[in-house]
C-alpha cells in the first residue's frame, strides 16, 4: 500500500464510508471469515461431497440398469405368455 493510501487509513467504526476505510475493514473482515485453515477445512468437506455425489450418482446408475433389465424380463414374460395363450386357444 502506498502513503497516500495509508494517510487515507484512519481509525473509525465500520460505519464509516470512506473508499480506503471501507476496504481495510472488508480486508479485515475477508480475513476473519476466510482464514486459511477455514479455506482448507471447507475445501476437503467440498471434495468429501463430490465424492460422495459420485457414489450416489454410480448406484443410480446400476439401479437404471437393473430396472432396464427387469422392465425386459417382464416384457419377455408377458410376451411368452401371450404367444402360450394364443398357442393354446388354436
Amino acid at each position: 500500500m502506498d502513503a497516500a493510501a495509508m494517510m487515507e487509513l484512519h481509525s473509525c467504526n465500520y460505519y464509516c464510508e470512506r473508499p480506503a476505510c471501507i476496504k481495510a475493514h472488508r480486508d479485515e473482515m475477508r480475513g476473519w471469515f476466510f482464514d486459511t485453515q477455514t479455506v482448507a477445512a471447507l475445501q476437503q468437506r467440498i471434495a468429501a461431497l463430490e465424492r460422495e455425489c459420485e457414489k450416489h450418482k454410480n448406484a443410480v446408475a446400476v439401479y437404471n440398469e437393473d430396472c432396464i433389465a427387469a422392465e425386459k424380463k417382464i416384457a419377455e414374460l408377458e410376451f411368452s405368455q401371450m404367444v402360450e395363450r394364443g398357442a393354446g386357444g388354436a
